[in-house]
């Protein structure tokens, strides 16, 4: 049974959420190749009216997703998000350094754009935490980036 407010939707389905009533977070997983033309244009139109895209790309489609990602703002590509100075580290939970499930040079990439992340990537295969056995800092890192995706949201940032 999913959690409530959560349900899988289609690229094509985010299409029909007008500014302030889709969903301030979309997760976006899996092993696929590319992304239409079509498809880039629904998720920048999400992203230019608030919007956060939360990627946990995986496998051979983690090099397509940054790829794709690169081409969404001329100008703007993902670039390591500080885990040090940042404030989805510094959110509902506080991580001092890299959090316990980042393994050798895993980090969250990142694009913002306007003052805020509007692309967070993941190369550490955090949602596998969220599975059990569920890891406690997969956990709270995911409450602190979806925090902040709300936070900015209804914010209007």
């Amino acid at each position: 049974m999913p959690f409530a407010g959560v349900k899988d939707i289609t690229i094509e389905e985010l299409r029909r959420y007008v500014k302030g009533k889709a969903p301030p977070v979309v997760f976006i997983t899996g092993n696929a190749s590319a992304m239409s033309p079509a498809e880039t244009k629904v998720v920048r139109k999400y992203l230019d009216q608030g919007g956060t895209l939360f990627a946990d790309p995986q496998d051979s489609w983690q090099q397509h997703f940054v790829n794709w990602a690169n081409t969404l703002y001329p100008g703007e590509r993902l670039m390591p998000i500080d885990n040090k100075q940042d404030a989805i580290f510094d959110g509902r939970f506080y991580f001092p350094g890299p959090p316990a499930f980042w393994s050798g040079n895993k980090s969250f990439l990142g694009i913002k754009h306007n003052g805020r992340w509007i692309i967070i990537c993941d190369r550490g295969r955090m949602a596998d935490g969220w599975k059990p056995p569920v890891t406690e800092d997969c956990v709270k890192m995911g409450i602190n980036i979806i925090s902040y995706a709300f936070d900015q949201y209804y914010s209007g940032k």
